[in-house]
């Protein structure tokens, strides 16, 4: 009797060790489905920062190259500024020039009006002697 006892003390302690390993086996499932639960999310995080980080990249090199094309089109327009300030500059000096010129048309017709005006008199006053004149020989003729 002692060694049934003995046996079942044995037995239940062997249960108990069993029903220990199969908890801590089925712990051990959990930790593992766990484990490749977590390997998988991160597997998943790593493909999307791959492809957030090729998205980056694609977008990097699309800035760059419309910095790039901005600053031909900056330089460009730098250029055709100084060639449009220097037309303006040239445009300026030859409108100072027409005014100079126009100025002295203006003054030289203002002079040839005056001059006009002069013959003008001078070939009325003339008419006007001529008529006397004429009339002076047609009345000595009459006499």
């Amino acid at each position: 009797m002692r060694e049934v006892s003995e046996l079942k003390l044995q037995l239940k302690m062997v249960e108990e060790a069993r029903d220990g390993v199969r908890r801590e086996l089925i712990d051990a499932h959990r930790k593992i489905r766990e484990g490749e639960e977590a390997r998988e999310v991160a597997r998943k995080e790593n493909t999307d920062l791959k492809r957030q980080l090729k998205d980056e990249e694609r977008e990097k090199q699309a800035v760059q190259e419309t910095a790039n094309e901005l600053r031909g089109k900056v330089k460009k327009c730098e250029a055709e500024k100084t060639n449009l300030r220097r037309t303006l500059d040239e445009a300026s000096q030859k409108i100072g020039s027409l005014e100079e010129t126009k100025a002295a048309l203006q003054k030289e017709a203002g002079e040839l009006r005056a001059s006009l005006r002069e013959v003008e008199k001078a070939r009325l006053e003339a008419r006007r002697e001529l008529q006397q004149l004429h009339n002076q020989v047609t009345m000595n003729m009459l006499y």
